[in-house]
């Protein structure tokens, strides 16, 4: 199988003069992302070489926070961004990290001595609002006459719209803090996905017949969807498994702590310790406290049945 070539250093990156290159934040890998990367691929291919996609870790908005405070929530990790994108055909993807110290770069230095002289390139595709360097204060016009100082051309990815306006970050975000993960799923082109590892829980879904699995998540900037019940799949080592994963404060039992725990359909297995993707696919219902651990159960049954239901008549296996 091909891999992406994966590279995290900037030392140890490989100058090609003719390259083509895209670059940006690029959080979730969205449908508007994919346009860009498919015509950088496609541009490597007409101009026969070889094409590199410049990310960013972490999110510069976890480092460079406006107004005293402002940070974002993110949707793919580093790692989930190169598992994505190892299913295109680029080349390689560089992750530049980011520091404070790097976000004073003036536009010219970042174009000038990352872009040019450490990657290389002939040729760059962005998006129609790309900004960049210091304050952001490079922008699309900068770039074109960059391109005639250092010879290089660029191109713009126009922004790609659905019923409801342009495709981004911000609004797979808002969709998931309704805990609207079909529209997500719309937005990215698949399912919206949450990484972490399997930990010990207090097990209290054991006793109720419904063992549950206890989600870490890899990253405290992940963002997960609003809190309620959730139609999932769950891929555990090569296999994939059907679920319901709540996400809350469990407030029948007077709790605070937001959790994420996934019953796993016909499935009784150990599996703590072990990394697990978990796949949103349907809301079933928001967050709600019982009156009775009896009446929580009697809507757990429910919420299992109608999974059930789901992942017959979907034929997802």
């Amino acid at each position: 199988m091909r891999r992406i070539e994966v590279i995290k250093k900037l030392e140890t990156c490989e100058l090609i003069e003719d390259g083509i290159v895209t670059v940006g934040t690029f959080d979730g890998i969205h449908t508007a992302h994919q346009e860009i990367i498919s015509r950088v691929v496609e541009k490597g291919r007409e101009l026969n070489t070889r094409t590199t996609l410049v990310t960013f870790d972490p999110h510069p908005k976890l480092v460079v926070k406006k107004n005293g405070g402002y940070s974002v929530k993110i949707l793919t990790t580093t790692d989930e961004k190169v598992e994505v994108l190892n299913d295109t055909d680029l080349d390689r993807i560089v992750v530049v990290p980011f520091t404070k110290e790097f976000s004073r770069k003036t536009p010219n230095q970042f174009v000038s001595d990352i872009l040019c002289d450490t990657i290389g390139m002939q040729y760059l595709i962005v998006g129609f609002d790309h900004a960049f360097g210091k304050n952001r204060e490079g922008d699309i016009d900068s770039l074109r006459e960059f391109g005639k100082t250092r010879n290089f051309g660029v191109e713009v990815q126009e922004s790609i719209d659905d019923d409801r306006g342009k495709v981004s970050s911000t609004r797979i975000r808002n969709r998931l803090s309704e805990g609207n993960v079909e529209k997500a799923h719309s937005l990215l082109g698949r399912p919206y996905r949450v990484t972490g590892k399997v930990v010990e829980g207090v097990g209290r879904g054991r006793k109720m017949n419904f063992p549950t699995a206890n989600i870490e998540v890899e990253s405290r900037n992940k963002c997960t969807p609003a809190n309620g019940v959730y139609i999932v799949s769950v891929l555990i080592d090569d296999s994939r498994f059907n679920g319901v994963m709540n996400i809350g404060q469990k407030p029948t039992f007077n709790e605070h702590n937001i959790t994420l725990e996934v019953h796993l359909l016909d499935f009784n297995e150990d599996i703590y310790g072990k990394v697990v993707k978990v796949d949103f696919l349907k809301h079933i219902r928001g967050e709600k406290k019982f009156a009775s651990i009896e009446e929580l159960k009697n809507a757990i049954d429910t919420d299992v049945d109608y999974s059930r239901n789901y992942f017959e008549d979907n034929a997802i296996k």
